[in-house]
């Protein structure tokens, strides 16, 4: 065995001699020496692999050196952020979700293709287009199953109860409103934002006209789970929220900063604002900025601390490049990179019992905002 070792270390040796890789040459990690290795690996490598797909570990490779907001993307991974990032799609318009017992339709929209075709909230999945749900594949892999192109038909077979459905539905493009609104009380009404996506603005915008058709003067505004989006529409949003005046600042690495202004089109008198560990980017701008012009009040916990802005860079193949380019600041100055915004009344989020929907941060948002 330790003669085996041995040959087999020389053959090593003798192969890496051969190369431009030789131990007793200078290594400078440039051009050349990529090609080397990647030259040293076609030749020797045993198994399969193409030119394509090292180039392909090599750049995803680069990516990994940076921070977990800059990526490159395939052209499947481009699509599904563009469809998150625009709130549209083909589909069927409805939420899928999954228990221990498989997958069910959490939500369905109103008019969309699934609210046509009758189908319900809590509908169990059985099967797409005749093949049965493989219940170890995630929601993801799911989702892409009913997903296609507008115009196309899916089937879906549903369990409600006892009773089995078979439903055919035409996919249609679906824009996902991530506005979530209604009146709590008397003068106090709730707005919730899952995402700034290319719809928030205008659906913010017409939530907001009718809860003040409703006599709403306070607002308790929830961006618990708000894992960000889109710089133009937080923006926006933020004329309603934010007084006049200084809004943010982008620093880039060489170019002059920008600076953004609230136009102050406040809509309140008074609002409370839910945030946690997963409120972040774009959601932390908005609460952030409420925070430093002291237009609001922040319950709930430390937010997530993504203070970096990606520019997204399509390229011709489908692909793309998602790359940090910016760091932002708030209205004060403040930076909330890798720290998040600390509550002005922390609460710690109780999960509810016997099946209750008690909302506990609410509650005390509710009460908070009710004695100021």
């Amino acid at each position: 065995m330790k003669k085996l070792r041995q040959i087999l270390t020389l053959l090593f040796t003798t192969m890496i001699l051969s190369t431009n890789l030789a131990y007793a040459d200078p290594i400078t990690k440039d051009q050349e020496f990529f090609d080397a290795v990647k030259e040293y690996i076609m030749q020797n490598y045993a198994l399969e692999v193409t030119e394509d797909q090292l180039y392909d570990a090599a750049i995803k490779g680069m990516f990994d050196a940076l921070d977990p907001y800059s990526t490159y993307m395939d052209e499947e991974e481009y699509k599904a952020f563009m469809e998150e990032a625009t709130g549209e799609f083909a589909g069927i318009g409805a939420v899928v979700g999954k228990r221990d017992d498989g997958f069910y339709l959490v939500s369905i929209n109103e008019g969309s293709p699934a609210s046509k075709a009758g189908l319900k909230p809590m509908d169990v999945l059985i099967s797409v287009n005749d093949k049965a749900i493989d219940l170890k594949q995630d929601t993801e892999s799911l989702v892409k199953q009913i997903r296609g192109q507008a115009g196309t038909n899916v089937k879906l077979i549903v369990k409600r109860g006892n009773e089995v459905l078979t439903v055919n539905i035409v996919r249609a493009q679906i824009q996902v409103n991530p506005i979530e609104y209604k009146t709590l009380e008397k003068d106090l009404g709730y707005i919730r934002i899952t995402e700034f996506n290319n719809n928030t603005y205008t659906n913010m915008t017409t939530a907001i006209q009718d809860l003040k058709k409703q006599g709403i003067k306070k607002v308790i505004l929830d961006l618990r789970g708000n894992p960000g989006g889109s710089l133009d529409q937080v923006l926006k949003v933020s004329n309603y929220f934010v007084p006049k005046g200084k809004l943010l600042e982008i620093q880039y690495k060489e170019d002059k900063p920008d600076v953004f202004y609230s136009n102050g089109n406040l809509q309140f008198e008074k609002v409370a604002v839910l945030i946690d560990g997963n409120t972040a980017s774009a959601s932390e701008i908005l609460a952030g900025a409420i925070q430093d012009t002291n237009s609001g009040t922040l319950v709930g916990t430390t937010t997530y601390g993504k203070g970096v802005v990606q520019d997204l860079y399509p390229l011709k193949n489908g692909e793309a490049i998602k790359l940090t380019i910016a760091k932002y600041v708030l209205p004060s100055g403040r930076s909330i990179n890798l720290k998040g915004l600390n509550p002005d009344k922390k609460v710690e989020y109780i999960t509810p019992t016997n099946n209750s929907d008690t909302d506990n941060q609410l509650n005390t948002a509710i009460e908070f905002i009710k004695q100021k």
